[in-house]
């Protein structure tokens, strides 16, 4: 039970997970983004990046909850591409916090509780 708990709650080292800190500053299908996101496993990476956009422009993310999106999109990406198929779990990953119906808040709980956004893509 404490290794659920653990894994859930503890929050992540200061600076783990470098890189891929850039997709969302890069425009929607800029080559440099596609092919960080090749690297990573992407087979459709452009579609992902523009997902990526799309979820961080949403109407409902306020100017924190796209920071904090910022900010785990590194750690998101990375854990993306320990899956078997990355496009998949970042599609399914999106139509659940878009359901979720406050994907500002729900950006801010995968952020604050790393274990609950890798049992998030494990599902």
């Amino acid at each position: 039970m404490r290794a659920v708990f653990d894994a859930v709650f503890t929050q992540p080292d200061e600076g783990e997970e470098e890189g891929c800190e850039r997709l969302l500053a890069w425009p929607v299908g800029a080559q440099v983004a596609i092919e960080e996101l090749e690297n990573a496993g992407f087979s459709e990476a452009s579609q992902a990046h523009r997902t990526l956009h799309e979820w961080a422009g949403g109407d409902m993310m306020t100017t924190g909850a796209r920071e904090r999106l910022r900010q785990l999109v590194p750690r998101l990406i990375t854990s993306l591409s320990a899956t078997p198929d990355p496009d998949q779990g970042l599609l399914q990953l999106v139509q659940v916090v878009t359901a979720y119906g406050a994907p500002g808040a729900f950006v801010e709980i995968l952020h604050s509780r790393p274990g609950f956004m890798s049992m998030m893509l494990t599902i």
